[in-house]
């Protein structure tokens, strides 16, 4: 096998691995009760949506059957996403805003106060947060 096709393997792997974690994520599911259910350890799960380790084919399906999914939707456009591989990056960040704002929209108004001061405060320029302290 050429390097190249060793690369989009890789790049396969953790796309396949990417699209794993956003499954476990918008079923609010952590890596221990995922792996519970496929009769793994929570660390291989981790491993797979980091693309460290290969997801075997008998694994994949029963992480699809848990999603209640297509073993196909692992694999759906997947040679478009390898050409655009850091748009998967992107799209998990959308992911974390849109939960972000979920999130914040569930608190009451002091408790938005103070995340909205704590995020603020981080986003401060080091010089700036010295100043403030």
């Amino acid at each position: 096998m050429s390097e190249t096709n060793d690369s989009i393997i890789s790049e396969m792997d953790k796309i396949i691995g990417r699209r794993i974690r956003l499954c476990r994520q918008s079923h609010k599911m952590s890596q221990t009760k995922l792996a519970k259910q496929v009769g793994i350890a929570w660390q291989q799960i981790q491993k797979y949506e980091g693309g460290k380790n290969r997801v075997s084919a008998s694994m994949l399906w029963r992480i699809a059957e848990v999603f209640d999914l297509p073993v196909s939707y692992f694999f759906e456009h997947i040679s478009e996403d390898i050409d655009e591989a850091e748009d998967l990056d992107v799209d998990l960040s959308k992911w974390r805003a849109a939960k972000i704002v979920e999130m914040y929209s569930g608190l009451g108004d002091a408790e938005q106060d103070a995340l909205f001061s704590f995020l603020k405060s981080l986003s401060l320029p080091e010089r700036a947060r010295e100043v403030a302290e």
